[in-house]
């Protein structure tokens, strides 16, 4: 629920979020967090800098909301970043190598 009393999440907001990110099966894959358990995810909603599907399910939520929620492909990275393949790589080795164990998944 969150603070029933802050602003919704409107198509402009700009939003600070944490996110934890995992495969169908549970496997982690990235959090927006590192060392620092504080660190968020910053953007505009509405400009594209981020994936269709997240911002859908971001819209409405109150500040401190919790949100669980699924990205079908259609609504996630479809096209490349410059490479002409979906989405960006995470930055960690542990987390490509994840990503590439499961290519089917």
């Amino acid at each position: 629920p969150g603070d029933v009393t802050s602003p919704d999440v409107k198509e402009d907001s700009f939003v600070s979020m944490q996110y934890v990110l995992r495969r169908a099966n549970g496997y982690f894959v990235d959090a927006s967090y590192g060392f620092d358990r504080f660190d968020t995810l910053d953007f505009k909603m509405g400009k594209g800098q981020m994936v269709p599907g997240v911002e859908q399910a971001l819209l409405g939520m109150h500040k401190g909301g919790r949100r669980r929620f699924v990205v079908p492909p259609e609504l996630g990275y479809t096209s490349g970043v410059g490479d002409n393949k979906p989405g960006p790589m995470p930055t960690g080795w542990g987390e490509r190598r994840g990503l590439g164990s499961h290519p089917r998944e």
